[in-house]
Parts: C-alpha cells; sequence; structure tokens
C-alpha cells in the first residue's frame, strides 16, 4: 500500500540520521523539522515500528543473568556463620552474667539465713543456760532451808506473826499509777524508754525479777497510755496539768 511505502520511506531517513531521540513527543518534533514530515499516523506507526524492533533486539541481545558464583556464596556463608557465632557467644555471656548475678544473691540470702539462725541458737542458749542457773539457785536455797535448824524459825517470828520476804514480796501489789507518778514528780518529763528503766527497776526491787519479761513491758506501756494522768508526745512522758 501507498501508506506502507511512504513509512517504509520515512523509516529509511530516520536511519541515515545520527542522535534519534528516544522520546515519543522530541521524536515527533524531530521528523516535522528535521525530515519535513507532517503526517501525524505516518510519525506515530513509525515510532510504533521502531519501539517494537528495539524491544526485539534488546530480548535478543540482553546478555543472560550471571550465576553466582561458588566463592560469592561461600563468602557470604562464611560471613553468615561468623555473625550467628558472634551473636551466640554474645548471648552466652549475657547468660554466665546472670548466672553469676543469681549466684551471688543466692549467696547473701543464704548468709543472711545463716547468720539469723545462729542469732536464733544464741538467744535459746542463753534462755537456757539462764533457766538452768534459776532452776540451780532454787535447789541451792531448797537444801539451805532444809539444813536450817527449825529453832531458827523463832527469830523470824514479830508478835507471834512469821514473817516470811519472799511471800511478802510476792504478794505485795505493785501500784503502777503510784511508781509512775512519783517518778514524773521528781524528774519531770521523761523519755518513755528511761521512765520505763527506772519503773522496772523499782517493779524488780519490790517483786523480783518478772516471770515473763515481755508481758511487764506490755503491762507497763498499758499503764502509761491508757491512763489519762500521764501525756505521751513523741516517745515523751509528763503529767497532765
Amino acid at each position: 500500500a501507498k501508506s506502507d511505502k511512504n513509512i517504509h520511506q520515512l523509516l529509511q531517513k530516520i536511519k541515515d540520521c545520527p542522535n534519534i531521540p528516544r522520546k515519543q513527543a522530541k521524536f515527533k518534533n524531530f521528523v516535522k523539522n528535521s525530515l519535513r514530515v507532517h503526517q501525524e499516523r505516518w510519525i506515530d506507526q513509525a515510532w510504533d515500528l521502531i519501539m517494537k524492533h528495539a524491544g526485539q533486539a534488546n530480548a535478543v541481545n540482553e546478555p543472560p543473568p550471571e550465576k553466582p558464583v561458588n566463592g560469592a556464596h561461600e563468602g557470604q556463608s562464611k560471613a553468615e556463620k561468623e555473625k550467628e557465632q558472634k551473636e551466640q557467644t554474645k548471648k552466652e555471656r549475657k547468660e554466665e552474667r546472670k548466672r553469676k548475678r543469681q549466684t551471688e544473691v543466692n549467696g547473701d540470702a543464704k548468709e543472711e539465713e545463716e547468720e539469723e539462725e545462729g542469732q536464733l541458737d544464741k538467744t535459746k542458749k542463753k534462755k537456757k543456760r539462764k533457766r538452768e542457773e534459776e532452776e540451780g539457785e532454787e535447789e541451792t536455797n531448797g537444801e539451805t532451808e532444809a539444813k536450817r535448824p527449825a529453832m531458827d524459825t523463832s527469830q523470824e517470828k514479830l508478835n507471834g506473826v512469821e514473817v516470811n520476804e519472799e511471800d511478802s514480796k510476792s504478794t505485795e501489789k505493785f501500784d503502777w499509777e503510784e511508781v509512775i507518778t512519783a517518778v514524773l514528780e521528781k524528774k519531770g518529763e521523761l523519755p518513755i524508754k528511761k521512765l520505763r528503766k527506772k519503773v522496772l527497776a523499782e517493779y524488780t526491787s519490790r517483786k523480783g525479777e518478772p516471770r515473763s519479761e515481755e508481758k511487764i513491758l506490755a503491762k507497763f506501756s498499758k499503764k502509761v497510755n491508757k491512763n489519762p494522768k500521764f501525756k505521751v508526745h513523741k516517745e515523751r512522758v509528763k503529767l497532765k496539768k
């Protein structure tokens, strides 16, 4: 056909031209200005044919993809192995530090536990020794009383009434309020610890050693805090005005 002939002639002219534009808009301007061809249809067909030919040429001439060299794989594999080894070493060090810290914590806890057990054993031994001493004193006193002649008891009679100092001590009622008030009147305001020391000393002198120190301390605390005559403020005690 005539149009095919014209397009063929146009392609021949384009072939002889150097530096053919590779974008369609610039290609059209090039054909119109340089080759004096203004038929849009011929220009479009020529462009399509050129692009089609160029695509086929690229497909034929395109080199096959390069196969990776074994050395590259080996290098990559070696690098990955080294990286894994470093990460593993780092992880092992972290675990080791964690184990050491745990061991130190357990060791400290064990030492504290042993110290507490040691203190408990000391307290038990001390109480046991004190109890044995008290029992020994009671036995000694019993033997002394048994050996004493019966006539000696007459010397302890006053106006026909027997007087036993130990019995009088144990039966004598201890007036907590009276003793606490007397100490505060004499000394004024006192720290509660100092007041407790003086009152308990008075209690011991009158009643002897208490059987339960905890009970006697609790009783003192109750007598001080519950009595409206005494004012307790910031671990200090005084008489209310």
